[in-house]
Parts: C-alpha cells; sequence; structure tokens
C-alpha cells in the first residue's frame, strides 16, 4: 500500500511538471511546448521579454550555418553570418535575402555579390535597381589619363579630317556612339578618361586658332600700315 501511495504521487507530480511549470517569477511553461522568459503566457515556442546576453552562436539545422560572434584579430568582435554562398550557378538560391513584409527582396547576397532591388546581380558585384545618391564617388582604375594629349607623341587631328568623321559616324572619335551606350550602358571612369581626352584635344585646337588668329591680326596690321603710307 504504501509503495502504490508513492507511486501515486510521484506520477502527480509528474503530470503537474509536465501540466506547467515555473521558475520563480521569471520562466514560464504553458504546457503548449512554449516557454516564455518574463512573460507568463508565451505565443512561440520561446518568448523573452526584455534583453538577453549571447555568449556563443545561433545554429539551424544545417551544419555551419550559424549567427555568431566572430574576431578576426583576436581583440575586435564582429557578428558574422555564415551560409552557403554559390559560385556561378552553383547555388543559385543560397546566401542571404534580407525581404519586406511580403516576402519580396529588398537585398540580396549571393554568389559573392550584392543586389539591391534585384536579385540578378549580372557579372557585377554590385547591382541597383534604381537610382543611387551620394555625395562622392571614386573610381580608382582611371589608367592611363589623357595628359599623353599634350605629349609631342600625339597625333593630333586636323580638323578637316575631324569633321569627315564626325559627318560619316555622327559622334567624337574614341567616344561610343549613341547604340552603344543604349546596348551597353557606361563605364563611368573610362568615360571620364574619354571626356577629359576630348577636353585636352579641344584645347589643342583653341591654342593653335588663337595662334592663327593672332598671326591673322598682325598680318592685317602690316597692311593697314602700308595702305596708310
Amino acid at each position: 500500500m504504501k509503495k502504490v501511495n508513492m507511486l501515486f504521487a510521484f506520477l502527480c507530480i509528474a503530470y503537474i511538471a509536465k501540466a506547467q511549470w515555473t521558475n520563480g517569477t521569471d520562466i514560464y511553461n504553458t504546457n503548449t511546448g512554449n516557454v516564455g522568459v518574463g512573460i507568463t503566457t508565451p505565443p512561440e515556442k520561446l518568448t523573452v521579454v526584455g534583453n538577453f546576453k549571447l555568449s556563443g552562436g545561433i545554429y539551424w539545422d544545417w551544419p555551419n550555418r550559424i549567427i555568431e560572434i566572430y574576431s578576426a584579430d583576436g581583440y575586435s568582435q564582429a557578428i558574422r553570418f555564415r551560409n552557403s554562398m554559390g559560385t556561378g550557378f552553383g547555388n543559385p538560391n543560397g546566401g542571404f535575402d534580407f525581404a519586406d513584409h511580403l516576402g519580396t527582396s529588398v537585398m540580396r547576397i549571393n554568389n559573392y555579390a550584392v543586389g539591391i532591388g534585384t536579385t540578378n546581380t549580372g557579372t557585377f558585384k554590385l547591382a541597383v535597381e534604381g537610382k543611387i545618391g551620394a555625395r562622392e564617388v571614386r573610381v580608382t582604375n582611371a589608367n592611363p589619363w589623357p595628359d599623353y594629349v599634350f605629349g609631342d607623341q600625339y597625333k593630333l587631328k586636323t580638323l578637316a579630317t575631324l569633321e569627315g568623321y564626325i559627318k560619316k559616324n555622327n559622334h567624337l572619335p574614341n567616344m561610343p556612339s549613341a547604340r552603344e551606350v543604349k546596348n551597353n550602358g557606361i563605364e563611368l571612369g573610362n568615360m571620364n578618361t574619354r571626356v577629359v581626352e576630348k577636353i585636352e584635344e579641344l584645347t589643342l585646337y583653341v591654342i593653335e586658332l588663337n595662334k592663327r588668329m593672332a598671326k591673322l591680326e598682325k598680318e592685317n596690321a602690316r597692311l593697314r600700315n602700308q595702305l596708310k603710307k
């Protein structure tokens, strides 16, 4: 009889523990499989009201996929997100995706490239569907810079040759046509280099024309002096 009573008491305790348990007034189990910290009716599997500190990492059911505290130099710390990252078309739906409340991708990181407003980055490291605003854009690969125009070896076209080229092609030499720009766009660094090249060529034309004008004015002044005599 004593053993029966002890078994009954054990079963009662087990039932109560299964039904609901608390740890003081901080941690609660509502018998629905949900655990609450600082809340008596947690709506999710784990609901925390307040801050919580993480000393390790957060894993999900995939090997080596983790959100963790990371230090590359043993001193500075960062939050690192590790996930599958495709190369080429090896994993087109991997990487990281930041979406709005409808599930539409706002920013996508995959294939070691970033897409903002688009999931198709093509061959670019950064692809943006829309306008970009910035205080400054620095292009570090713009060589050779076209100061070669002022060098002694540079062959400047005559104005007559330049006119013939423009009539035939409807654009300046070494500049893309309207069709090329429409189909391929422009590269800022390359285009700036070409524009400066044309400005420097134009400067040489202006200098040459100025010399001719000065020569003509000098000749006109000489003829006027002869006529006065």
